[in-house]
C-alpha cells in the first residue's frame, strides 16, 4: 500500500504546490517519483475511490490494482477501455458523460505504463485541473532528464551508467527474500522479498552482421532487438545496453525456471523474426541468481561465464551459471570483463 500524505488543502495553494514539485524534482528513482506523483493527486482530488491499475504485458485485458482510497476494484469492460486509451496518451482522461471519472497516465521511461483512476465528487475545478497539468508536466520533464542521462542513445535501454544503482537496491530485496518462495509470479514485479536474477544476452556472429551488411543495418539489427525485449520481457524488469552487441536484463523472479522461461521466449522470438536483409539471427543468454552479498562485477562475471559455455556450446541457447557450476563446467569464480561505473 502506498503511504498518501495530504499535500493540498480544498483550494491549492502556492507554497502547497511548490512543496509537491520540490519533492517530485528531487527523487531519481522511478518506481518512487511514480509512487509520490499517484500520492500527491489522490490528496489533491481527494477522491471517493484510487487505485493504481498496472497493465500486465502478457494479456492487455487483465490489470493489476493497487487501492490507494476505498477498496479495490477489478475494472469492467468499459473501464478497461479507459485504461487502455490512457495508457496512449500524455493528459488526463475524462469519460464523456461520466462525471467524476478521471484517469491519469503514470509515465514510465517510455510512455505511460500505469494509470491512477480517481472516482470524484464531480467534476473537478478549472483550477484544480490546471493544477494538476502543471504536476504532470513537471513529472514527465523530470522523466526526460532521467532517460537522457540514463539511456542508451540507440536502443533507448537503460545504460551502464545506471546499473550499479539499481542492482545493489535490488541485492538487498533479494537480501530479504524467503527461502520457500515456489513458482514464478508471472507479472513480476518488483516487491520487497524478490528473488532477482542477472542475465547477460549477447547477439550471435554480429561482427558478421556489421562486416557482410555494413554498421547501418547492424544499428537497425541492434534497435530491434532491443524492442524485442522490451515486448517479451516483463514490464519491471531493467533492461540495458553495456555495449556493442551485449545486453543485460535484471529479472524479478522466484525460481530458475522462471528466470529460463523468460529468456528461452525471448530467445525463440529473436529467432524467429524476419530482420531487414539479415533475415535470420540468434542470441546467446546466461543467467545467474543475484546473491546478496554479490556486487555488480561478480554477478555480471557469473552470467558473462554462462554466456561463454552457450557460445561454445552452438550458440542459440540459455545456461543458468548454477546448473554449469553443478555439474564442474565452469569455476564459482568469475570476474567480469566490464568495467562498472
Amino acid at each position: 500500500m502506498l503511504s498518501v500524505q495530504p499535500t493540498f488543502d480544498a483550494t491549492p495553494s502556492p507554497q502547497q504546490v511548490a512543496r509537491c514539485l520540490a519533492e517530485l524534482t528531487s527523487l531519481r528513482d522511478r518506481e518512487q517519483l511514480q509512487q509520490r506523483l499517484a500520492g500527491h493527486l489522490v490528496a489533491h482530488f481527494r477522491p471517493r475511490g484510487a487505485q493504481v491499475c498496472r497493465r500486465r504485458h502478457d494479456r492487455l485485458e487483465d490489470w493489476d490494482v493497487l487501492a490507494l482510497q476505498g477498496a479495490p476494484a477489478e475494472p469492467g469492460e468499459d473501464e478497461r477501455r479507459a485504461l487502455l486509451e490512457a495508457l496512449g496518451r500524455e493528459h488526463p482522461l475524462h469519460l464523456d458523460g461520466v462525471p467524476g471519472r478521471a484517469f491519469y497516465p503514470l509515465l514510465g521511461s517510455h510512455g505511460a505504463e500505469a494509470v491512477l483512476a480517481l472516482q470524484l465528487d464531480g467534476s473537478p475545478s478549472e483550477a484544480h485541473q490546471q493544477v494538476a497539468d502543471e504536476i504532470l508536466r513537471v513529472y514527465r520533464n523530470v522523466i526526460g532528464l532521467l532517460d537522457y542521462g540514463e539511456r542508451d542513445s540507440l536502443t533507448g535501454l537503460l545504460n551502464r551508467k545506471s546499473f550499479d544503482e539499481t542492482f545493489m537496491r535490488l541485492a538487498g530485496l533479494s537480501a530479504q527474500a524467503e527461502p520457500a518462495l515456489s513458482g514464478c509470479d508471472g507479472r513480476r514485479h518488483w516487491h520487497s522479498g524478490d528473488p532477482c536474477f542477472l542475465a547477460v544476452i549477447d547477439i550471435d556472429h554480429f561482427k558478421r552482421v556489421n562486416d557482410g551488411f555494413g554498421h547501418l543495418v547492424g544499428d537497425e539489427v541492434l534497435l530491434l532487438v532491443a524492442r524485442l525485449m522490451g515486448e517479451t520481457l516483463r514490464q519491471h524488469d531493467r533492461l540495458y545496453r553495456f555495449g556493442g552487441e551485449e545486453f543485460v536484463v535484471l529479472l524479478s523472479c522466484s525460481q530458475d525456471e522462471g528466470a529460463r522461461a523468460a529468456l528461452e521466449r525471448l530467445r525463440e522470438r529473436v529467432a524467429g523474426y524476419p530482420f531487414p536483409q539479415v533475415q535470420t539471427l540468434t542470441i546467446s543468454a546466461g543467467f545467474t541468481r543475484i546473491d546478496a552479498d554479490d556486487t555488480p562485477e561478480q554477478a555480471f562475471g557469473r552470467a558473462d561465464k554462462a554466456v561463454y559455455a552457450a557460445k561454445e556450446g552452438g550458440r542459440d541457447q540459455v545456461r543458468c551459471f548454477d546448473e554449469l557450476l553443478a555439474v564442474g563446467a565452469v569455476s564459482e569464480t568469475a570476474t567480469g570483463g566490464v568495467d562498472f561505473f
